[in-house]
């Protein structure tokens, strides 16, 4: 005779560790969740601080990266930790360009006060003969 059925289904067995090292590599717990063929539910319930310790790992590793690739140089990553650290940069409101322009035209005049006006503008005195 078959045991009756009591509504409840045995766990499926999870590696923990293994939860851990799938979130590590940037694994989703629907990810997770679909490798091991159970519902999201399973892993957010009852692997939860797997999960998320295998998130900061995740974290660590790539801003380990990052810091390396900035050292070297890379002005994208330099940016993306620059924004990260300090905030987006500041974009200038649309407004009157007026005041803006008055000051590098009256830079531009100062400028081209001292400096003879044939070289300013790019002319070349003709070539004698």
């Amino acid at each position: 005779m078959a045991a009756p059925l009591t509504g409840k289904t045995a766990k499926k067995a999870i590696d923990g560790d293994q939860v851990r090292r799938l979130a590590k590599l940037g694994l989703t717990q629907r990810d997770i969740a679909d490798f091991f063929g159970c519902s999201d539910s399973v892993i957010s319930d009852r692997f939860r601080s797997e999960f998320y310790v295998g998130v900061a790992a995740s974290k660590v590793s790539v801003r380990g990266l990052m810091w390396a690739r900035a050292r070297g140089g890379s002005d994208s990553v330099l940016l993306r930790l620059d924004e990260r650290y300090f905030g987006p940069v500041g974009r200038q409101l649309p407004g009157d360009d007026s005041e803006v322009l008055e000051a590098l035209q009256d830079d531009n005049d100062s400028i081209s006060a001292g400096v003879d006006q044939g070289q300013a503008s790019g002319q070349v005195d003709p070539i004698e003969e």
